[in-house]
């Protein structure tokens, strides 16, 4: 009975082929919108992940702020859009682009290492556009100081493409980037070459190999922490750009943080709110630019609904006219039997394939639009179409189609069978 139902709809649909095809394409136009848009926030959702889960689920750094800056943000909100995209600019969080006024110490690192659940704690010392020079060329190259013993802790996705990581017994020498190694200069850098860093030799004892996406190491060098500070002309004796710490497993990320939080507050004399400095973890960065992304998406959103609305409303109107034309039809089919039920569940089988058809086609030109921007995207952002999102769309157009065509459904299953044949 159900298949003779689809039968007789189909059927119906094909007779009235013109008007079923531009019904259609409105459903095409919404579904696929909201496709592509959840695309685009899963994809982008998933990027986020992957860069952030190289910064390692455990670490956190702290960023020396402005005091000034970070009063006169409008809201907490604001102030983690900033965390995060200053998280998400680069992995060290070069702060001399910033602008900041505040500082850290050695004291804050001591300070930090009294707090329960911290397991280790590192400065870094970061020397922003060094002059580098290899050969005859030279360019100017974030240069990076840290503790050679817990070099590969902090940057844990870290690999490397030739030669070592640093020692603690090295001295002038240096690890640098695959970009640095291999496409900055004309001629490429290998292990045992010789660079100057601000006039002073150094010798590449590693080079590493590529990460891509927006957080890497590509574009950097890396030097023991004493040779840093050498080389920097704007840090004081014992002040360091960030300080890095690692959360022991089986405390709380978020407690610990708040936890290092206080005890920088009571040792540098500020009060909650006004911190001169703020600290960053994946979790933290996380969750601040899903926020950012999630009122992005809601807009989209918004503007994707009002698609899938006139696709509604067009189904609404193509059944409308259906009943209007095929009155006498509904009058014959009541004439020899044919219950309301039966009648109500025709026409919402036609409404409801009208909406299933154009999720389907919609999700055909979603995932060829989808794929021809992966491929011009490159690393920069995949967009990513997933099985629930396919069979929720198709399950959202069918739904769709039905609920536009309740009421003109219902209006026909209400006719008199009298005033129906009247209408031939």
């Amino acid at each position: 009975m159900l298949l003779d139902k689809f039968n007789y709809a189909f059927k119906s649909l094909i007779h009235s082929h013109i008007r079923t095809i531009l019904t259609i394409l409105g459903v095409v136009v919404g579904i696929a919108s909201i496709v592509i848009l959840l695309s685009v926030s899963l994809g982008v959702n998933n990027s986020i992940e992957n860069e952030l889960n190289k910064f390692g689920a455990n670490n956190a750094v702290v960023i020396p702020i402005s005091p000034l800056k970070a009063s006169n943000l409008d809201s907490p909100f604001e102030m983690d859009s900033k965390i995060a995209e200053s998280k998400l600019s680069n992995p060290s969080f070069d702060p001399s682009g910033t602008r900041i006024s505040a500082k850290l110490s050695t004291s804050d690192i001591q300070r930090i290492k009294s707090v329960s659940g911290v397991k280790s704690v590192s400065g870094v010392i970061a020397v922003s556009n060094a002059r580098v020079k290899y050969r005859l060329e030279e360019f100017k190259i974030s240069i990076y100081g840290i503790d050679p013993y817990v070099f590969k802790t902090y940057y844990p996705n870290i690999e490397l493409a030739e030669g070592r990581l640093l020692q603690n017994s090295d001295s002038k020498n240096v690890v640098i980037g695959y970009n640095i190694a291999k496409e900055i200069y004309e001629r490429q850098i290998d292990v045992g070459s010789t660079i100057k860093i601000n006039n002073q030799s150094f010798t590449v004892v590693g080079t590493l190999e590529k990460e891509g996406g927006q957080v890497n190491s590509d574009n950097n060098i890396f030097i023991p922490y004493d040779e840093a500070r050498s080389l920097s002309t704007k840090l004081d004796k014992n002040e360091v750009s960030v300080i890095y710490f690692i959360i022991q497993d089986g405390f709380s990320v978020k407690e610990v943080q708040e936890n290092v939080e206080t005890a920088l507050r009571n040792s540098r004399g500020v009060k909650k709110g006004k911190e001169d400095f703020t600290i960053a973890t994946a979790d933290s960065a996380k969750e601040s630019v899903q926020t950012i992304l999630g009122y992005v998406t809601m807009f989209l959103g918004t503007v994707a609904a009002i698609s899938l609305v006139v696709g509604g409303i067009g189904i609404m109107n193509a059944m409308y006219m259906s009943i209007t034309e095929r009155t006498y039809e509904i009058g014959v089919l009541k004439s020899i039997g044919v219950k309301k039920n039966d009648i109500l569940h025709l026409f919402l089988i036609e409404s409801g394939l009208i909406g299933l058809v154009g999720g389907l086609i919609a999700i055909v030109i979603s995932t060829v639009l989808i794929f021809i921007i992966n491929i011009f995207a490159g690393d920069f952002l995949q967009l990513l179409l997933t099985w629930e999102l396919v069979l929720g769309a198709l399950l959202f157009s069918f739904i769709l189609g039905l609920i536009s065509g309740y009421v003109p459904s219902r209006k026909a299953a209400e006719l008199d069978v009298l005033d129906a044949l009247g209408r031939k």
